[in-house]
């Protein structure tokens, strides 16, 4: 378990008034005041020991994805600098070319975890004691209801279940399954802040026998554990920060550490049994050494690393290549990655919004549509709430909602065109009026859009517009970054501006005459691939 550092973080309303930008309600949380402020960080690992016994049990289950991935430290400082940029609102981070998210696709390639089946729920109380003796086979004491009567300490789990005789007979091997299992439940996938595992998921794993077990959706569990940390202001974060961590260092260079034993000895993909082959995270199973680098585990330089960010420096479709060599629980969900839908972990009840991500999925990206209504009522529930009936009554709704999805497809966004660099700026506007990308970078690299007039006109959204695509490429031609998308963009951005603003002052079809230059340089670019890129002279 890792904890941060205890300098009091800044309240964000007072850092958004002082600044002059608008209420948290419509954009993304910023930076601290403190400019080396790291969450403390409240995370735990498996200390019951693996036994390939379980294996049949996890499989059924669900959960022998993430057994195979094992236990993987925590960087809370990268923690830190994305969960800054977390918009509650959207379920999105904000980054400085447009929002990036975790999605059911990410949790269920990531980690292994069934996404199909129902939503995890049930009873919350009853007789604990009962069932752990029923179950676990184990007479409980007190001891292990000391901080939570719901809760069971996992210190007992650890202490009662960390060794499996050699000759046990199959009762006592499925009942060390059920506690490896909820260690795997109270450490990595649904933790909460304290060092228990809540009882309430102890009678989802009664039936865990191979070809009887009931499927249930662990993975949308994980996902709205997740969000709905991300989403809770305060100095600390808990939650299934191992998927975060994965789904960060699979689409971002910054921040992963390096391998043991170098390359050459790094786990490998794929397998003979479909059902037994690890999910893509195992392939970071054995990194747990950090780079050298003096800004690796540092909130500054990551700060920094997202800061300057660029949409070319992000592997948006990381699994393509590599979906046969999965697991089948990986890929029969496929249907619902780019579904809408309530995610439920009891009362913890997120929604799943993948059409503001749909470059993630190599699509178009459009102006997304408007987030649930219901969403900041549903965001206050807490466990005493469900003794009230009118949350049950929305939990009714949310779960057949949640359940009507497992027989629909992707239809609302399976039609759309693939992703066009040239087709971004129409969303990028969008996205700037939505939101400040840029309230973690500093004014020589882009605008600041709190600099503007609220009154501000649209000719003026466009030169700022202009303004901040200009700089954004002299930055990357000092950095010599290359963007094989650039030329593209900017005989784009040309023809759009010159369409907002209308005719030149001498009465030239300005519009015809780009769309001329752009059919000229499309030609030359397709003889000529190797020639120096062109240069517009009003960045000079």
């Amino acid at each position: 378990m890792s904890t941060g550092n205890n300098e009091r973080k800044a309240s964000v309303a007072d850092t958004s008034k002082q600044k002059g930008v608008r209420p948290r309600s419509s954009r993304a949380i910023s930076c601290p005041a403190e400019a080396s402020f790291t969450l403390t960080v409240r995370s735990h690992k498996t200390a019951i020991p693996f036994d390939t016994r379980f294996t049949p049990y996890l499989c059924a289950v669900g959960l022998h994805g993430v057994a195979k991935i094992g236990n993987i430290e925590i960087d809370k400082a990268l923690i830190t600098c994305f969960a800054e940029r977390w918009n509650s609102h959207t379920h999105t981070f904000h980054l400085p070319f447009g929002e990036m998210t975790v999605t059911l696709q990410d949790v269920t390639v990531l980690l292994g975890l069934p996404v199909k089946g129902a939503p995890v729920s049930g009873q919350v109380d009853g007789d604990w004691k009962e069932h752990i003796k029923k179950l676990l086979g184990k007479e409980p004491d007190e001891r292990i209801f000391e901080r939570s009567k719901s809760g069971m300490r996992l210190t007992w789990l650890h202490q009662n279940f960390s060794h499996l005789e050699r000759n046990a007979d199959t009762d006592t091997v499925r009942k060390h399954a059920r506690a490896y299992m909820l260690d795997l439940i109270g450490s990595v996938l649904l933790p909460d802040n304290s060092s228990t595992v809540p009882l309430m998921y102890l009678p989802l794993l009664a039936d865990i026998d191979p070809g009887s077990a009931r499927q249930w959706s662990w993975g949308s569990a994980v996902l709205s554990c997740l969000y709905h940390e991300l989403c809770r202001d305060r100095k600390g974060i808990s939650g299934p920060l191992l998927l975060l961590q994965l789904w960060i260092w699979t689409r971002f260079a910054f921040g992963r550490p390096n391998p043991y034993g170098g390359s050459n000895k790094q786990p490998h993909l794929g397998g003979d049994d479909p059902q037994k082959r690890p999910p893509y995270g195992f392939k970071w199973s054995q990194y747990h050494r950090w780079a050298e680098n003096s800004k690796c585990n540092l909130v500054e330089g990551y700060r920094e690393a997202l800061d300057r960010l660029h949409h070319t420096e992000v592997n948006w479709e990381p699994y393509e290549s590599e979906l046969h060599l999965l697991p089948t629980v990986c890929t029969d969900s496929e249907a619902l990655w780019q579904t809408r839908c309530p995610l439920i972990n009891f009362w913890m009840v997120e929604y799943h919004n993948p059409e503001r991500v749909m470059r993630q999925f190599g699509k178009r990206q459009l102006v997304p549509p408007p987030e649930p209504s219901k969403l900041g009522k549903i965001h206050e529930l807490t466990r005493r709430d469900l003794k009230d009936n009118h949350w049950i009554i929305e939990l009714a709704l949310c779960q057949r909602q949640w359940e009507s999805k497992m027989e629909s497809s992707n239809a609302n966004t399976g039609d759309l065109e693939p992703h066009d660099i040239c087709q971004h700026d129409e969303y990028f506007l969008w996205y700037t009026g939505f939101t400040n990308p840029s309230s973690q970078l500093s004014s020589r690299d882009c605008f600041k859009e709190s600099q503007l007039d609220p009154e501000a006109t649209k000719n003026d959204i466009l030169v700022a517009r202009s303004i901040e695509l200009s700089r954004r490429i002299l930055l990357q031609s000092q950095r010599k970054i290359k963007d094989p998308d650039l030329e593209k963009l900017l005989l784009q951005h040309a023809e759009w501006t010159l369409k907002n603003f209308g005719d030149g002052v001498d009465g030239t079809d300005l519009l015809s005459e780009a769309k001329k230059t752009k059919r000229e340089c499309s030609g030359e670019c397709s003889t000529a691939p190797q020639k120096q890129q062109r240069q517009d002279p009003s960045i000079s």
